[in-house]
């Protein structure tokens, strides 16, 4: 509420609002693009991702674009990698970074332990804790394909799905790619 009520101060002409992705208080075929922030649909639990999908599809026009990103269940971002030295690059001999990298390195650790009871593999989804956030973030795991399904459910076309790095992932990269996360392009259907 604090962000959406300084938004609106700083931007008096837009409408910024606060609400839940499962369940939009917008009219159907509203817009024509819809952009869910860098990997939040992975945010919430299975149901939740197919809520989404739906009510963006409802919200958007015939034609309208679904952008966003998923984290990829084959990039095994998911599998807990402990320890991570790499918190200790740029310490050097200087005793308060080397603490400060100590610690986070051993919060790592606790947080691992901690969520590693709610790790979960279904196959093509996961649930587990992500390695890039000390372990703390507990999120889903896609694979580009069972996204691809998911969205066709929902009644969407995959225009494309690209890797980090801007490369297009053809159907046989979207099987395959060990990307840490892909992005999506999806189409509602005109008619």
């Amino acid at each position: 509420p604090a962000m959406v009520a300084i938004a609106r101060t700083r931007f008096p002409d837009f409408d910024f609002r606060e609400m839940d992705a499962r369940c939009l208080d917008f009219n159907d075929a509203r817009f024509a693009l819809a952009l869910f922030s860098y990997n939040g649909i992975d945010a919430v639990d299975l149901e939740g991702r197919r809520a989404i999908m739906r009510e963006v599809h409802r919200v958007l026009r015939p034609g309208g674009y679904f952008v966003f990103s998923a984290l990829n269940l084959n990039g095994r971002e998911w599998l807990p990698r402990w320890p991570n030295w790499s918190v200790y690059q740029g310490a050097g001999l200087r005793p308060l970074r080397l603490l400060r990298a100590t610690a986070k390195l051993l919060l790592g650790g606790v947080n691992r332990l901690r969520g590693t009871r709610l790790r979960r593999d279904y196959g093509e989804v996961a649930v587990g804790s992500l390695a890039a956030h000390d372990f703390s973030l507990v999120t889903m795991f896609t694979s580009p394909l069972e996204t691809q399904r998911q969205l066709q459910e929902a009644g969407f076309r995959v225009e494309a799905m690209f890797d980090p790095d801007g490369r297009a992932l053809s159907p046989e990269d979207r099987r395959d790619t060990k990307a840490p996360w892909y992005n999506v392009v999806a189409e509602k259907a005109t008619a």
